[in-house]
C-alpha cells in the first residue's frame, strides 16, 4: 500500500516547529503499521519568503517565539494575493477580514481556489505534490479559516494529478464547522470526507479500510449527510515529527499535549472546549519520548494544552527536570506563587501564557471568567521573581463593552506589567464570535443577534442588544470581586 499523505496548507504565522495534529496522525499510523508523510506546505512557503532574513530568537519560548514583524509581512503579502481574487467584503464588522477568516460564500470560495490553482500558486503546489509517490489517501489539516483558500486549491490540484485518490479534510477549523458540513452538501463538492475532533484511531481505521477495499468508518463524514459524529481519538499516541531541519523559525520547538479539552471550560467566548472535547489528561508515558527527542535536538518543548492546572505543572516539572526549556498555558490562580514558579523555572519552564482576557470586572462576569486583580498581581510578581516570561492574553471589543474604559484598562494593564519587572508580551486581540462558543450557541442570553454567517468561516457577524441578564450584572459586586473585597 502506498503511503498516505497529510498536507498542511499555508498560511500560519508560525515556523518554530511542526504542528501537533498531523504528527499525531502520523504517529498513530506508524504504530499500526502504516506509513504517512506529512507535507507541510506552510513551512515551505515561509522558508521561501524568509530565506535571506536573519532570524533571532525572542525572549519567549513556545508559540510566541517568532519573528513577528517578518511573519506579519509574509502574511500580509499572502492575504493581499487572496484579497485581489475576492469579491468586495460585505461584512458589517470591519474586523472580519475575508482573506483571514474565509468569510465568503461557497461560490466565491471555489472561484478563488480555482484561480489560485490556475496561477503560479497552483504550479507551486503541483511541484510539491508531484515530488511524492501517488498516495493512498490525501489528508488536509486546517488550523484556521485563512488556510481554506489554499486547502481547496491544493485539493483541486491533487484531483487533477490523482483523480482516484480520496481526499479527507480535518483539523480544528473543520471541527468548528461540523454543524455546517453536516447539512451543506456544497462543502463536499471536491472533498470526499471530513473528520471532526481528535482522529488518530479513526485515521488508522480509514487507512485499513482503504487497504482492504471496504467501507469507510462512519466517523468519516460526507458533507450534507446530516451526520456530525466525532472521530475517535487515540490513547497514548506518540507523535512522529518529520523534516525537522525545515523548522526552527527562529528556534526549533516540538509540540506536545499533556491534556485534551479544557479543565475550566466555562469561558463564554471560547470554542476550544467544544472543538477539543471533554477534558482528559494524557498519560505521562506518552510525553517522555517528545521530551527526550527535544533534549537530543536542543529544542524547546511547547505544551499545547488549553490549560495546565498547577498540579499538572508540577507533574510536568518533575518529568522534564530541566532537560529542555519549555512553555505552557495556564490560568491566573492563587497556587501560582513564588514557590511554585521558582520550582517550575528550575525545571526548565521558560514561558507561561495567561488568559487575563479583560480587566473590566463587568466583562469578566459576562464571559464567565472572573479573576481578582490581587491574584493576577501575585502571579506577575512570582513570575518576575522566578525569571519566567509571561504572555498575557487580552481581548477588547466584547459585546456591550465601553470602548473608552476598555482602552484605559488595557493601558493600565500594560503599565502594571511594565512596572513589575517581569519579561512579558501582551497579546491583544479583538473579540470574534466563534460558532461553537457558548455566546454563539445561546446568543440571546448575551444580548447578541447573529446577522451573518459563511459556510467556510468559523466566525459569525453579530450585533449587540442589551439583554436582561447583561443589564442585571451588578457593577459594584463585579468590581468588589475583581479587587478581592
Amino acid at each position: 500500500m502506498n503511503a498516505a499523505c497529510v498536507v498542511v496548507p499555508p498560511l500560519i504565522k508560525y515556523g518554530a516547529g511542526p504542528l501537533l495534529g498531523p504528527a499525531m496522525l502520523a504517529g498513530a499510523a506508524r504504530a499500526a503499521g502504516f506509513t504517512v508523510r506529512v507535507v507541510d506546505l506552510n513551512i515551505s512557503y515561509l522558508r521561501e519568503k524568509l530565506t535571506s532574513m536573519p532570524l533571532t530568537p525572542s525572549g519567549f519560548a513556545g508559540d510566541h517565539d517568532k519573528p513577528g514583524t517578518l511573519l506579519r509581512g509574509a502574511s500580509e503579502e499572502f492575504r493581499q494575493n487572496i484579497r485581489s481574487l475576492l469579491p468586495a467584503a460585505r461584512s458589517g464588522t470591519p474586523q472580519i477580514d475575508p482573506a483571514d477568516t474565509a468569510a465568503v460564500g461557497c461560490e466565491a470560495m471555489v472561484r478563488v481556489a480555482r484561480s489560485l490553482a490556475a496561477t503560479d500558486s497552483g504550479e507551486w503546489i503541483a511541484q510539491r505534490l508531484e515530488a511524492l509517490d501517488r498516495p493512498s489517501l490525501l489528508g488536509v489539516s486546517l488550523l484556521f479559516g485563512g488556510q481554506v483558500y489554499w486547502a481547496l486549491a491544493t485539493t483541486l490540484v491533487a484531483k487533477k494529478l490523482w483523480p482516484d485518490v480520496p481526499i479527507v479534510w480535518g483539523g480544528p477549523h473543520i471541527t468548528a464547522l461540523q454543524d455546517v458540513i453536516a447539512i451543506d452538501h456544497r462543502l463536499g463538492e471536491h472533498i470526499d470526507g471530513f473528520v471532526f475532533g481528535h482522529a488518530e484511531r479513526t485515521f488508522v481505521e480509514l487507512l485499513a479500510a482503504i487497504r482492504q477495499g471496504r467501507g469507510w468508518p462512519r466517523e468519516v463524514i460526507r458533507a450534507g449527510s446530516s451526520i456530525a459524529s466525532r472521530a475517535k481519538a487515540g490513547a497514548s499516541v506518540v507523535p512522529c515529527f518529520e523534516d525537522l531541519e525545515a523548522y526552527g523559525i527562529p528556534r526549533l520547538t516540538l509540540p506536545v499535549q499533556a491534556s485534551k479539552g479544557c479543565a475550566y471550560a466555562r469561558c463564554a467566548f471560547c470554542s476550544y472546549p467544544a472543538i477539543e472535547g471533554a477534558y482528559a489528561e494524557v498519560e505521562t508515558a506518552a510525553l517522555e519520548p517528545i521530551i527526550a527527542e527535544a533534549a537530543g535536538l536542543d529544542a524547546v518543548v511547547c505544551f499545547k494544552d488549553s490549560l495546565l492546572l498547577p498540579a499538572r505543572l508540577r507533574e510536568i516539572a518533575s518529568l522534564v527536570r530541566g532537560r529542555v526549556r519549555w512553555a505552557g498555558c495556564t490560568k491566573i490562580h492563587q497556587a501560582l506563587d513564588r514557590s511554585l514558579l521558582a520550582s517550575l523555572a528550575a525545571a526548565g519552564c521558560d514561558t507561561l501564557e495567561l488568559g487575563l482576557e479583560s480587566a473590566d470586572p463587568r466583562v469578566q462576569f459576562t464571559i464567565h471568567k472572573r479573576q481578582r486583580l490581587g491574584t493576577f498581581l501575585n502571579v506577575v510578581d512570582a513570575a518576575a521573581h522566578a525569571g519566567i516570561s509571561l504572555v498575557v492574553n487580552y481581548i477588547t471589543g466584547f459585546p456591550g463593552e465601553d470602548p473608552g474604559l476598555a482602552g484605559e484598562l488595557l493601558h493600565q494593564t500594560l503599565d502594571t506589567l511594565d512596572q513589575s519587572g517581569v519579561r512579558f508580551q501582551l497579546e491583544h486581540n479583538r473579540f470574534q464570535l466563534q460558532r461553537l462558543a457558548p455566546m454563539a450557541r445561546s446568543p440571546a442570553r448575551y444580548g447578541l443577534r447573529i446577522v451573518q454567517s459563511w459556510p467556510w468561516a468559523s466566525i459569525l457577524d453579530w450585533e449587540w442588544r442589551p439583554a436582561r441578564e447583561l443589564a442585571g450584572v451588578d457593577q459594584a459586586r463585579a468590581m468588589a470581586n475583581f479587587l478581592g473585597r
